[in-house]
């Protein structure tokens, strides 16, 4: 493992060889004709453009692996909401969405404690702003609206 490379990702670089000789045995068989199929005498040999492509694809799908492992794979609950809430927040837009409009969603339904904690963390950690739109009746706190960093009014 290298330094400051976690152990899903180093999981996932180390097949990523294997990965890049079965897509390279791949892309050589897709140059076999439809006639020496049915010859039956079938030989093809992994060249070095197969090889080259292959490694490009390999990377390439290992980057996505990552990004999708740390989007969805968490090491606590803590982590399992944040990643939730904020998902559901970016996909709310620029327009945002309010705590309640949370709650009343699938990913919203945690205690709200752990609600609370998780949109505090995301706060503190820049992922999340509170731009605080919505009108202000006088009687309790006003609206918090949230939005992610990618979706704040310009």
């Amino acid at each position: 493992m290298r330094e400051g490379e976690s152990k899903t990702q180093a999981a996932i670089f180390r097949r990523n060889s294997e990965r890049a000789q079965k897509i390279a045995l791949l892309l050589a068989c897709s140059r076999i004709q439809r006639n020496e199929l049915k010859a039956g005498h079938v030989t093809t040999k992994i060249d070095k453009k197969d090889m080259q492509d292959a490694i490009k694809l390999a990377d390439w799908m290992a980057r996505r692996l990552v990004i999708a492992a740390n989007e969805n794979v968490h090491e606590n609950k803590v982590q399992d909401n944040m990643s939730r809430i904020e998902s559901l927040i970016r996909r709310s837009g620029p327009v945002g969405i309010t705590r309640s409009e949370i709650v009343g969603t699938r990913e919203g339904q945690i205690p709200s404690r752990e609600l609370q904690e998780a949109i505090d963390l995301l706060i503190e950690g820049g992922r999340v702003f509170d731009i605080g739109v919505g009108a202000h009746t006088g009687t309790g706190r006003p609206k918090s609206t949230y939005v992610t960093k990618d979706n704040l009014p310009r």
